[in-house]
Parts: structure tokens; sequence; C-alpha cells
């Protein structure tokens, strides 16, 4: 049996677990092998010990992740785990012999009672952190079933942190629960935690010398507008954050919960709409969690005195963006709702419904950045030649790099689109192009704009990446669906405009000839790449 009882460090998320797993090696605490790839100080051998519990103690062929032990009807069920004690004992009572040691496994959150009575005397290191930064942290992984179901964050946050908050709250005696963000702000405190409960000692310069600050991304809540929304939207998360932080021995009410939630600015309000310039247009259609962080990114980054928000409902059926939908109405967003008709109808009737004479659609999976409508309005006011400012776009999610568009001409741009949807344009734009094309059910922002470069409308550059574009699966299927100039949607666009097109391409579908054709894929083709070798994307 070792001397020292073993330090356990539970947790959902990563980053905040990691940092205190490596803080406690510095503090003399074997925390076992670990895998090198990603760094996250997960012991290998428990690692593999609780994939093999959930495997028994998860239903199987359920949708969820069973990788985590959570399922959308969260039947796990941890006595399933008993029959596995004597392996647990053994695998325990092996490690680092008259020494401190312990381990890190986010997995262990769902075990607790399971190894408190594996090793009576065992000390509970307990890590919670906000749930919207676990949300974003989970999107930012690229994992398929989180890319579509963003959803699912919110619920595996809740089914780890009720267990933990119950944990700690029956055990106060061998618990220490901290939050991950009062950490942050507070590591004195942390420390002395440390050497007051479990007599631990981390030396003072370890954490600025451990700390990642690109990894633990925590933006201030007290200014955050997706508190404010989540409250709303979320209520559950809400308070259970709440609970965790009064039973926490390290709260992070201070951060985010003192006095009044951060004020939402773009609500809809009478007499308004005499000083608004620019109109922010987003979509939906059933993508109400992400939505949530749409409508905070353009919170946070757009002067309110001069923009307002109008979200468009485009006939949503996910039970989950109709609850998101009514507490935005709730809370005074101007909501438009319509039957479903596809995205080019939906900007459409929010750009109907809208009073600025500026127009930036933003789709509802993605997030605005600070400086897109300054920058963007006041290239506009200065040049009436120019109709259209776009900027460069931070991709997440799927994939991970910045891409800085070039600029869009012709011929280039009969062979692909260069200019994403998220880009700032005129109203008298949209006057003269007729709106977006509603017969097209996607591609309908290249018509756009190829229809603008036609009226004559000039585009600027913004050098800046002012928007984050996320990558989901549908959408790379999609994006890679849509490349093909013989697609059924492309030759649409080029018969549209064939008068205008015919000195580029030769002549329309009807009259193309095969080699035309061939031609046209061939010069698309080398376009693209060009583009992407040498100029379009910086990864």
């Amino acid at each position: 049996m070792a001397q020292f009882p073993p330090v356990i460090v539970a947790g959902m998320h990563r980053s905040g677990t990691t940092l205190v797993a490596k803080l406690l090696r510095t503090g003399g605490v074997a925390m076992g092998p670990t895998e090198r790839r990603g760094d996250h100080q997960e012991d290998i051998g428990f690692v593999e010990f609780h994939r093999m519990l959930l495997h028994n103690c998860v239903p199987a062929n359920t949708p969820g992740w069973v990788d985590w032990g959570w399922t959308e009807d969260e039947g796990f069920d941890a006595a399933l785990a008993d029959p596995f004690k004597n392996q647990a004992f053994a695998r325990a009572h092996t490690r680092v012999p008259g020494g401190r040691w312990g381990w890190k496994d986010p997995r262990t959150s769902l075990f607790l009672d399971f190894w408190k009575e594996i090793i009576p005397d065992s000390r509970f290191l307990l890590v919670y952190r906000f749930p919207w930064e676990v949300a974003d942290s989970m999107q930012r992984l690229g994992s398929d079933v989180f890319l579509e179901n963003p959803e699912y964050a919110h619920w595996i946050w809740r089914f780890y942190n009720e267990r933990i908050l119950a944990f700690a709250r029956a055990n106060k005696d061998r618990c220490l629960l901290v939050s991950a963000n009062a950490m942050m702000h507070r590591f004195d405190d942390f420390g002395a935690l440390l050497r007051d409960r479990f007599a631990i000692d981390i030396p003072t310069r370890a954490f600025d010398r451990i700390r990642d600050s690109k990894r633990f991304v925590s933006p201030d809540a007290r200014v955050h507008p997706l508190v404010t929304l989540l409250a709303a939207a979320s209520p559950d998360s809400i308070r259970l954050l709440e609970e965790l932080d009064e039973c926490a021995d390290l709260s992070s009410a201070a951060l985010w919960n003192e006095g009044t939630r951060p004020a939402l600015q773009l609500l809809r309000r009478p007499g308004r709409a005499s000083s608004v310039t620019t109109s922010v247009i987003i979509p939906c259609f059933n993508h109400g969690e992400l939505l949530l962080e749409a409508v905070a990114s353009v919170e946070r980054s757009v002067p309110a005195e001069t923009t307002e928000l109008i979200i468009v409902n485009d006939g949503s059926t996910e039970p989950r963006t109709r609850e998101v939908m009514t507490a935005l109405r709730t809370l005074g967003y101007h909501v438009v709702d319509k039957e479903n008709g596809g995205l080019a109808g939906a900007r459409n009737a929010g750009i109907e419904a809208a009073t600025g004479r500026f127009i930036l659609p933003l789709d509802a999976d993605n997030r605005l950045l600070p400086g897109y409508v300054q920058q963007g309005s006041a290239v506009l006011e200065k040049s009436p030649a120019t109709g259209v400012v776009y900027a460069g776009r931070r991709v997440f999610g799927g994939r991970n790099h910045l891409v800085y568009p070039p600029s869009p001409r012709f011929p280039e741009m009969c062979y692909c689109n260069r200019v994403d949807a998220c880009a700032l344009f005129r109203r008298e734009v949209w006057n003269d192009c007729g709106g977006y094309d509603t017969s097209l059910d996607a591609l309908e922002d290249w018509e756009f704009w190829m229809h603008a470069l036609i009226k004559g409308w000039k585009f600027h550059h913004l050098r800046d990446v002012l928007f984050e574009y996320r990558v989901r699966p549908n959408s790379m299927l999609r994006g890679a669906a849509l490349d093909d100039p013989s697609s059924e949607r492309t030759r649409y666009i080029y018969a549209k405009h064939a008068a205008a097109l015919r000195p580029w391409i030769g002549p329309g579908p009807g009259g193309r000839d095969p080699l035309a054709a061939r031609l046209l894929r061939r010069l698309r083709r080398a376009w693209i790449l060009r583009t992407y070798r040498r100029k379009g994307v910086k990864s």
C-alpha cells in the first residue's frame, strides 16, 4: 500500500484538469505515464481501464459519445462497474509505493464513488469550468459528433458536473472543488488550498511557466453577452454553475455572476430605426445551439447605436432551435418567422425587414469578430462606387486555418467563388441584383457576387481576419459536391448570366461543346489551386 493517499484529478474539461495535473507534478506528485500526443496529462493505464468500464456501463448502439460515457438517454449505470473492483484494486496498489501519486482522467468523474471504495484514503481534486467555454472547446476538437450535434456540449457538461457536485457535497473532508477559471486569476489561493488540505506545495513560479494561454482561452464573462443569452435559453446549465460556485472551495462566481449579467444592446426598441446604418441578418434553420454564439458574437462586435440585428427563423423543426427562438423573442430580439424555403429566401426575408443602408449576412453557425461593421461601413461611406466589402476569416471546427481571399475579378470569379457570404454590402446592390436567387438551394452567394460584379459594383478587401467560419461535416461535403463546374446549379448560373460571361467561357449550356466544358473545368481547377497555393490560404 502506498504511504501517501493518491490525488485523483477529475473534471470534464481537459484544459483545466491538464493544468492541474502539470502543477501537481511540480509539487512532487507522480501522475503516471501519459501519452505525448496532445499532452493532456491523462494516465494511459487509467484511461484504458475507464474505457473498459464504460463499455460495460453504457448501453450499446445508443446516440451519444460513449468514450465519455454519455448517451442521449443518459443510460450510464455505475453499478455495472462493480465486477471489476478487484482489477481496480490491483491497478491502484501497484502505483508508486511509498511516494506521492495520483492520476488524471476526465472519465474518473463518472466513477468517483467506485474509487472512493477501492482507495478509502484517496483525495479528490475536482475541477469545473464555464459551460460556454467548454462548448466552444468541444467544437474546436473537430470531432464530427460534436460538429453535427452542438447541443451535446451542454448536456454532457451537466451530466459530468452533476456527479462532481453530488460527490463534493457528500465528501467535503476529502475533496477540493475548484473552478479552473478562478484558478487562472487566483493561483495563490489555489496553491494555499493544496498546501492546507492535501499537504502539496507547488513552486511559486510553476503556474506562470506551465500556463498555456493559447489553450486555456477565457474571455471576461462579466461582459460576455453569451452568459445572458444562456441564462434565458439554457437555464439548467446556469443554475448548475451557480450551485457549483456555492459549493466550491475556489469559486468562479465573482468572474461572471456579480451583480447584473451583461446587458444585451441589439434588442428591438421603438424609434431606433432612424439611427440604424447597418443591419446584421442571421438566417437559421435548426442550428439553435450555434445561433446563440452567433448572436453573442454580434453583440460583442458591433456599434450598438447604429446597428440592428434581425434573426430569420427559416421554418426550424428541431425542438432545441425552437426553444432558442422562443428565448430570443422573450429577450426582445427581432425574430422573423417564415416557412422553410432555403438560405436565399431567408436572407431576402431578413433584408426586407431591415432598415439599414448596409447589410451584413452572418450564417447561424459562424461568428463575427470586432471591427467588421466599423471598418466595412467606413469604406462604403467613403467610396460610393464600392458596393461590397469583405474580409479574411478564421476557419475552425473540422479544419483550422486562416483564409485571406484574393480580389474578385473576371474571369476568375467565373471559375470559383472568392468571397464568403459574410460580406458587408449596400442595400442598392441587393436591389440591383433582385435579391438572392431563390431558385438556388446552394451557391446563392456566388451567384449574388457575380451579379453584383456584372452590375458594375466594386469590391473592397479588408486585410484583417474579421469573422469565424465553422466547418462542419455537412458543410465540407456540401462544398466538395458543389465544386463541379458541370453541376446543375453551375450550369443554371452560367445560363442566367450567359450574355456577360460569354466572352470568358464561350457559349451557354445549349451550345457549349465538350472541349469548352473540359477547358472550363481545367481553368477553374487551375485557378483554385493557384489561389490556395500562392495567396488564398495561410495555415
